[in-house]
């Protein structure tokens, strides 16, 4: 590996810590950055959220240039190559770099691309698999690759976009791609006549084969007889970017009663360890949060009689997402539920099905929250 002389390094580290707004013409190289911080794994895992952004940014580009670099056709490969059916259009770049396409049966590649493949890898609790999508279809000579990320300063997920530049690597032309900017306007109209991609990361784990992939989180109970549960739920306000779908998901701790010597998450008493999936709620796409669906969701809280039930209702976002905590002292007992997403959750909540208060927690068997960004319901 090339040695760089201190103040390169610095100046290449610095690049990365800029915000999207300040980067407008980062550049994504390998021949430029060997032994900084972008292959420390070790440091990532409790970089800055900055950093751990970059980071994220910076593998997913290292693939597609590593993709370009071997002159593969790759648009091809899409077996829903309309643009329109989602079913294939996406491909998992250790298929795409590790195919017999490229004569590559012994599964050898070099050092900082086999890196990049397991860049995602034991940083969370699940292991995010790098992948391409084609979203639209277009003249494939100056394609656009678009990179969902987030706006710290302005708290918000945004979208960038990249595209090669006259070495083939990849360049940020845009902090900010609207979806307009990719599909056009309400009257139909689209400035730009390009193939789009989308690059991202799924937590498929060793699965990613399956037709679930990219659907985690746990199932979570479904309703039995004499239950309490969240029953419908509707999303007004879609957090994610509108390039991804909002995941909806939700944490429970559900407990008879609390011992103040134990403390209690949604993965057991005393649980040193615990992941951050959650149960599966729902799935929306930003037209169907516009066409107002209503989903039926039906999933179990607590008894009706004699439980005690902690939750958090959220839109969950896959590493680099920091970890958020919702906790209440319970009878002297630490009680909490934690999970993964850049946004303020749509709800969190406590209360006891136990007829009248006990150690201050709400009695209650049903509820209903009516408001700018969601509306739910359990009984």
């Amino acid at each position: 590996m090339k040695k760089f002389p201190p103040l390169l390094l610095f100046v290449i580290i610095f690049m990365f810590s800029l915000s999207c707004d300040d980067v407008n013409d980062l550049e994504v190289s390998s021949d430029t950055i060997l032994e900084t911080r972008m292959y420390d794994k070790e440091y990532i895992k409790d970089a800055t959220l900055n950093e751990q952004i970059n980071y994220r940014i910076f593998h997913l580009s290292q693939l597609v240039n590593e993709l370009n670099a071997t002159a593969m056709d790759f648009d091809q490969m899409f077996s829903g190559n309309n643009g329109k059916d989602k079913r294939f259009n996406k491909l998992f770049f250790s298929d795409l770099l590790y195919s017999n396409a490229l004569d590559n049966k012994g599964k050898d590649v070099n050092e900082d691309t086999e890196f990049s493949l397991n860049a995602f890898t034991g940083l969370s609790e699940q292991d995010l698999l790098p992948y391409i999508e084609k979203i639209k279809n277009g003249d494939t000579s100056d394609p656009l690759f678009l990179v969902s990320s987030y706006d710290i300063e302005n708290d918000k997920e945004n979208v960038i976009g990249l595209k090669l530049d006259s070495e083939g690597k990849l360049k940020m032309v845009s902090s900010h791609v609207e979806e307009e900017d990719v599909f056009g306007d309400l009257k139909g109209k689209v400035t730009d006549r390009n193939a789009v991609y989308k690059v991202d990361s799924d937590g498929c784990g060793n699965y990613h084969k399956n037709a679930s992939c990219g659907s985690s989180g746990s199932i979570g109970d479904v309703t039995t007889s004499g239950s309490v549960a969240i029953r419908k739920i509707q999303i007004r306000d879609k957090k994610d970017s509108w390039l991804s779908n909002a995941q909806i998901r939700f944490q429970k701790v559900t407990a008879g009663d609390f011992n103040p010597s134990n403390y209690y998450t949604h993965c057991g008493i005393n649980n040193a360890w615990c992941n951050l999936d959650g149960e599966w709620l729902a799935q929306y796409s930003s037209r169907e949060v516009k066409k107002g669906r209503v989903v039926n969701v039906n999933k179990h809280l607590g008894r009706k009689s004699g439980d005690f039930v902690l939750y958090a209702l959220y839109e969950y976002d896959n590493w680099p997402a920091p970890k958020k905590t919702f906790e209440r002292n319970i009878n002297g007992a630490d009680v909490y539920v934690e999970y993964r997403s850049y946004q303020t959750p749509y709800d969190h909540n406590v209360f006891t099905t136990y007829s009248g208060n006990r150690y201050g927690v709400r009695s209650r068997t049903s509820y209903t929250l009516d408001n700018r960004s969601i509306k739910y319901n359990f009984n």
